[in-house]
């Protein structure tokens, strides 16, 4: 199966689109660039193995691609574009920025959502690649009101915020690229976290209200007031409903993440689908009204068990420096929405009506968000005990297709997927696998460490399941390729003692 080139995978929908596909040992070469002191890998690792303690179980890896949405063809260098060429067959674009307001310094959010498209199209102009999933948003609809369908026109009556201006803009790219043979849209409402969970990694649109109300209840308790019901309802109906001149009873699309990554996914595996445009959005909104009704029960369980309040709030939220020009967007974003016509995802293999957010769903998500501080980073990754990527770097890639031994795939910390070819007394080229028939070989990085240590013999290994062996002849290669894999780690001083195994008689 080609792979799927993936943007924006340490976002918020991006994450859950990268579980859900290694999930479903869907191939994945994911575009990712550092920050700080990590690198892109270090990023992309760090959140598959949050995924992997959630699920309890060893996720495969992606290829990683060393890119930047900011600059041209996301600065892929030629060796990775001339590897998309020949390996990547369609392109998800979950990267943007979510930002209601224009920062001129920065240039957003117009540098990421539309440069950052564009960019993203010059990387599949140059590299052959056809098919484009483009993820936007379902109020490009911008200001209009009553029933807005899928092929109704974007933005007719302008714009609330510069986000829908510019995922607007950003469609019209995508639409207009005359090199590419499908664009599929796709346009979510606003995504909250986990439908069972909350869980969310990212926390923008309307959790910013519930983080600033939660602030604003820390600071009054700091000044002394006693916590209950009374106060909590007063800030937030008071400070928030009454102040931005709401009544409680607009509606809003939330739509869960993880069935928006569920819908996507159907969209990308059903070649049917293709080529066209689908509200990601739910049946049945949720007022502002019940969103605030959660928040309270959120805030009272959360601040019940609260020891310490945090320094430095201010005692009253609407004397905070520059807070009523700050919310001032906020007026038209939490305003009624239209009613999305969402019929075109349940024609679609797998697709499915997003499932209601109840009080109890609600309150889990803002809890999770209190929880998180608002600010989710995934934990530190741990170091793999066998680097086998930094051993197989070292060898030459490429050849002329003939001589690919197998395909190597390692689960767990420190894996990815691998085609070899073998010589006659060492592994003599290595690159990430590509689709095709070649005999597979499939263990974790775990067990691979065991095999190397010694703790291990390849022949219970394979006996008891931990060492797959998939293919004509695979099981014969097997045993022709550990022994020199293994003297490759000894070589790049691999962090447990090893040995060759033994081959059965």
């Amino acid at each position: 199966m080609p792979y799927l080139l993936l943007t924006g995978s340490t976002g918020l929908l991006g994450g859950q689109l990268l579980r859900d596909a290694l999930v479903a040992r869907r191939p994945v070469a994911a575009v990712v660039r550092g920050r700080g002191r990590q690198t892109g890998r270090d990023r992309l690792e760090a959140m598959i193995q949050h995924w992997e303690t959630q699920l309890g179980k060893n996720l495969p890896r992606p290829v990683v691609i060393d890119g930047d949405l900011h600059e041209p063809g996301l600065g892929v260098s030629a060796v990775e574009r001339r590897w998309i060429a020949e390996h990547c067959d369609a392109v998800l674009h979950s990267a943007a920025r979510v930002s209601f307001e224009s920062d001129d310094e920065a240039g957003e959010p117009l540098r990421s959502n539309v440069g950052g498209t564009q960019h993203l199209l010059q990387l599949c102009e140059a590299s052959g690649v056809r098919r484009l999933y483009h993820v936007s948003t379902a109020y490009v609809a911008g200001r209009r009101t009553g029933a807005i369908r899928e092929d109704d026109p974007v933005g007719a009556e302008g714009f609330c915020n510069e986000y829908e201006r510019t995922k607007a803009v950003a469609e019209q790219l995508v639409r207009s690229a005359k090199h590419l043979q499908s664009a599929t849209i796709l346009r979510p409402s606003i995504i909250v976290g986990d439908s069972l969970t909350g869980f969310a990694s990212a926390f923008h649109g309307i959790y910013t209200p519930l983080r600033l109300g939660y602030l604003h209840l820390l600071g009054k308790l700091r000044e002394g007031w006693q916590l209950d019901l009374q106060l909590v309802e007063s800030v937030v109906n008071g400070q928030f409903i009454d102040q931005l001149g709401l009544t409680g009873h607009e509606r809003k699309n939330l739509v869960p993440v993880d069935w928006v990554s569920r819908s996507v996914m159907s969209v990308v595996a059903d070649p049917n689908a293709a080529g066209h445009t689908y509200h990601l959005t739910a049946d049945e909104p949720t007022t502002i009204g019940a969103l605030a009704v959660a928040m309270i029960d959120a805030a009272l369980t959360s601040l019940e068990s609260a020891a310490t309040v945090k320094p430095g709030i201010p005692s009253t939220l609407l004397q905070a420096e520059g807070f009523r020009e700050h919310m001032q967007v906020y007026r038209e974003y939490l305003g009624d929405d239209p009613q999305f016509v969402a019929a075109a995802i349940r024609s679609v293999r797998g697709g499915t009506a997003c499932p209601t957010l109840d009080h109890d769903g609600l309150v889990r998500l803002w809890a999770w968000a209190i929880e998180a501080d608002f600010t989710w980073r995934p934990p530190v990754a741990a170091l793999p005990k066998v680097d086998l990527a930094a051993a197989l770097a070292g060898l030459p890639g490429g050849g002329d297709g003939s001589n690919w031994s197998c395909r190597l795939d390692l689960t767990g910390p420190g894996g990815g997927s691998w085609r070899v070819a073998v010589g006659t007394d060492a592994l003599v080229a290595a690159e990430p696998a590509a689709p095709g028939d070649l005999p597979r070989i499939a263990l974790s990085a775990e067990t691979l460490s065991e095999i190397a240590a010694h703790r291990l013999q390849l022949e219970t290994a394979v006996d008891s399941g931990r060492v797959t062996a998939i293919g004509d002849g695979s099981r014969q290669i097997l045993f022709d390729v550990f022994p020199r894999l293994i003297a490759l780690l000894a070589a790049a001083q691999a962090p447990a003692p090893i040995a060759p195994a033994n081959r059965p008689a």
